[in-house]
């Protein structure tokens, strides 16, 4: 049911690679259509201590979204939602309902690990930035 999805951006990295001794990965954005909502009270609970002061949300919507693969060397998706970016946890088909769907759980991204710093190590990758 598309009645509550909006248009979203999802950043799609691709596979690691290695380039004058750093690791990048390029990326894709893309907008997808989704139903995003806040975890509720009995879904906090259950995360572990640290974890609950983190900003968590679920997204219902037809577009598969990828979680981390570490061997396979690429990292998981991320949504960009009221002004921060979210990593995908866990994403899994819902097809037992009419309304088949994806259904995902994000976390927030620490700031120090937003894609401002993901681009300074691109520049250092492609010798920029050490001047």
């Amino acid at each position: 049911m598309r009645l509550w999805r909006k248009p979203y951006t999802l950043r799609r990295f691709q596979k690691k690679k290695v380039k004058r001794g750093y690791a990048t990965s390029g990326y894709s954005d893309i907008q997808v259509e989704l139903d995003v909502q806040p975890f509720s009270a009995k879904e906090l609970e259950v995360l572990p201590e640290g974890e609950r002061s983190m900003k968590h949300i679920k997204t219902f919507g037809d577009h598969p979204i990828q979680t981390a693969d570490q061997k396979a060397g690429i990292k998981a998706d991320r949504l960009f939602y009221e002004g921060r970016w979210f990593e995908c946890i866990s994403s899994e088909p819902w097809t037992a309902t009419p309304l088949g769907h994806y259904y995902s759980k994000f976390t927030e991204v620490p700031e120090g690990q937003t894609e401002a710093s993901a681009k300074t190590e691109e520049t250092a990758a492609e010798g920029g930035g050490d001047k």
